[in-house]
């Protein structure tokens, strides 16, 4: 019977090993060729703005060199040109010295549009300015050829800019030879192109970037690099990274692909997927961090779980096959039961390190945002949904928080204290309050610091300070991760107010790098794990004696969220090791039970119980649990091996002639570390599956 369910859960444990392979191969597969798509669209996306740029460029250099455009008819041109896409900012036509007229030494007229307004354009004369001729997009391409140059920073629309130059001539009447006379211009800003790397969906974490076909960054989340005009090379062997190292290469050669790839700032494991954009030979690069990846955490849990548990069932079946049939002694019992006993401890610390890994609490109720692509997805919703049900539309204001001070005030009480800021458009009513309240709070302070305009946007600043009511479960503790959330709502609830969060308001956007918390910040025997953004739907379940204005079944509310991790090993510590200590004084007596006096083995009982309980008592006061939490188990445990111990020692009392009480039996010392494990093992299973 034991070699059969040897083989059985030989079995077993290999299908249960080749389906989660198979299952998570099947995920990072799909996973792959989403960003490969995403990516390769993306670039196809920015070939078409410059291809069509370039063409219609190159199509008013060539009228100007065929002699199809007058003179007079230059600015109509320009105008004409940057009015036929959106994506362009300005655009010029610009001859070289004297070449517009032998008593003007340099000509330029500049269109270009104002800010905040797609149809309506400014005349701007270049030579009144600055001499044009030092620069790069005049330069370059009169003495290489039409191309790009950029991006550098525009002083007239505030935004990084590329511009490209597409050269006309004049012809020799005599010679026949061409020579340039200038260049047509036009203008792309950034933004638009930022834009379109943003909406790629790369996750909670991940960010894009773009390379000219030098390698030069044309953008990056760190504006540094493009200011400074760093290459990727550059950046590679500053940061001592092997992997951009061989991207960069390849970037150079215009070449795509696909890299596996370990951050060597943040040791986060992450994908490199890099295309080229065949036009320019420009770069667009990727970077997804593996962790990003969305899975079924109850499912990975459950797997990896039952793998563990079926494993242990075969090593535990064959020490007893080798027990039975090759090492039947006592010495050799003793050998199997400390190999197995080491085996179910092995179990039970993989069993926590997969809790901790693939945890219950990373699952969130709402939309976790940490990316434009995520934000703007969720803004068309609102929209949508809006329209759908014929509500308000919505008005949108963009929130943020800073958190410098967070501890736990009471058993489920945190408290909270930082800056919150929003902005809000020319077109917010002046009828409605700019104000927000802290759902589920108490000691609410909240205080008004500042109000600047930028960009048209009123920006107003808050310091707050507040305790928040948490939804707490200590059910696995001490191998706890829980969620502390900060709830912000508009305070007018008789409008259809959505806030979201203010994005461009952090460098870092990755959840592990905890945008939004100050690195000072920190909670006693607590590791800040994550944080994050979150738009949740709530039922409200009340009109708040408001006509209908906005649907409050399904109120979206803007949370902000911080992950939080228990340091596990100091409660181990604290309150393992008196069980641990009891435990192992427990086996002993049991084993010397022919040696000891009984009254001595109850008075030693007793005393350890009351030692027990009187933790027991101490740590559920301190958690305030209103279930039992795994620790909990471990006294339970406890308790029962005490009890185990009694019966024994009343059994020698009574002299019972039996089987388990026979003269020199050792079965009672036999079980005590199969069933003291055993049943530890068990607890585990449950509290964690």
């Amino acid at each position: 019977m034991l070699i059969a369910f040897s083989v059985l859960s030989f079995f077993a444990a290999t299908g249960a090993i080749f389906h989660h392979i198979r299952y998570q191969q099947e995920t990072l597969a799909n996973i792959k060729t989403d960003l490969q798509e995403l990516t390769t669209k993306a670039t196809k996306d920015i070939d078409t703005i410059v291809r069509q740029a370039m063409s219609e460029v190159d199509n008013v250099a060539n009228n100007l060199t065929n002699g199809k455009i007058e003179k007079a008819a230059i600015l109509n041109q320009i105008s004409t040109l940057i009015l036929k896409s959106p994506n362009y900012y300005g655009s010029t036509i610009c001859f070289r010295p004297l070449g517009y007229d032998p008593s003007k030494r340099l000509f330029a007229p500049y269109y270009h549009r104002i800010s905040g307004n797609q149809e309506e354009l400014k005349f701007v004369k270049l030579e009144d300015d600055y001499d044009y001729t030092k620069s790069d997009w005049y330069m370059q391409p009169m003495t290489n050829g039409s191309g790009w140059t950029g991006p550098y920073w525009d002083s007239a629309g505030k935004t990084l800019m590329i511009t490209y130059s597409s050269v006309f001539y004049d012809s020799n009447s005599e010679t026949g030879k061409k020579t340039p006379l200038g260049v047509v211009t036009v203008d792309i800003s950034m933004d638009n192109i930022k834009k379109i790397i943003e909406g790629i969906d790369l996750g909670a974490s991940g960010f894009g970037a773009l390379t000219s076909s030098k390698g030069v960054y044309m953008y990056y989340p760190n504006s540094e690099y493009v200011v400074s005009k760093k290459t990727i090379t550059e950046v590679a062997k500053e940061k001592n990274d092997p992997d951009r190292l061989v991207m960069a290469e390849k970037v150079t050669k215009g070449e795509g692909g696909f890299i596996d790839h370990v951050s060597t700032s943040t040791h986060e494991k992450s994908w490199l997927v890099f295309a080229p954009i065949l036009s320019t030979r420009w770069s667009l690069q990727n970077t997804f961090l593996k962790k990003d990846i969305v899975i079924n955490v109850d499912k990975y849990r459950h797997n990896l779980i039952r793998i563990v548990v079926l494993v242990l069932l075969f090593f535990i079946l064959i020490l007893g096959c080798i027990y039975t049939y090759i090492l039947s002694s006592v010495r050799n019992r003793w050998i199997i039961i400390f190999t197995g006993s080491m085996l179910v401890i092995l179990a039970i610390g993989f069993i926590w390190g997969i809790a901790l890994t693939y945890n219950p609490a990373d699952k969130i109720n709402g939309i976790k945002i940490s990316d434009k692509a995520t934000l703007q997805s969720t803004l068309a919703n609102q929209r949508n949904r809006s329209e759908i049900y014929h509500l308000e539309p919505p008005l949108f204001v963009p929130t943020g928080v800073y958190i410098d001070a967070l501890k736990f005030s009471g058993p489920n009480d945190m408290f909270l204290s930082g800056y919150i800021w929003q902005k809000y458009g020319p077109d917010f009513p002046k009828d409605i309050a700019k104000e927000f309240t802290i759902s589920q709070a108490t000691n609410v302070s909240i205080q008004k610091i500042n109000s600047s305009i930028q960009d048209g946007d009123e920006i107003i600043q808050f310091h707050f300070s507040a305790e928040i009511r948490q939804k707490l479960s200590h059910r696995t503790y001490p191998l706890e991760e829980e969620l502390i959330e900060l709830q912000i709502i508009q305070k007018d609830l008789n409008h259809n107010i959505v806030l979201t969060p203010d994005l461009d308001a952090y460098k870092v956007r990755s959840a592990s790098q905890l945008p939004g918390i100050d690195k000072a910040a920190f909670i006693s025997g607590w590791n800040l794990k994550n944080s994050y953004y979150e738009i949740r739907l709530n039922d409200l379940n009340s009109n708040f004696g408001i006509a209908r204005s906005v649907d409050k079944d399904d109120f979206p509310a803007l949370y902000f969220d911080v992950e939080i991790q228990r340091n596990f090993i100091d409660a181990f510590i604290s309150n393992l090791t008196p069980l641990i200590i009891v435990s192992v004084m427990l086996f002993f007596m049991l084993f010397l039970m022919d040696r000891i006096d009984t009254a001595k083995v109850f008075n030693i009982c007793i005393a350890m119980f009351f030692v027990i309980v009187f933790s027991h008592i101490d740590i559920r006061g301190k958690i305030s649990a209103q279930e039992i939490f795994y620790l909990e188990y471990f006294f339970f445990i406890t308790y029962g091996l005490i009890l185990y111990v009694v019966l024994n020692a009343i059994g020698w009392i009574l002299q019972t002639e039996t089987w388990y009480y026979q003269y020199k039996s050792t079965i009672y010392s036999t079980l005590y570390w199969p069933l003291l494990l055993g049943l530890t093992l068990g607890v585990t299973v449950i509290t964690f599956y």
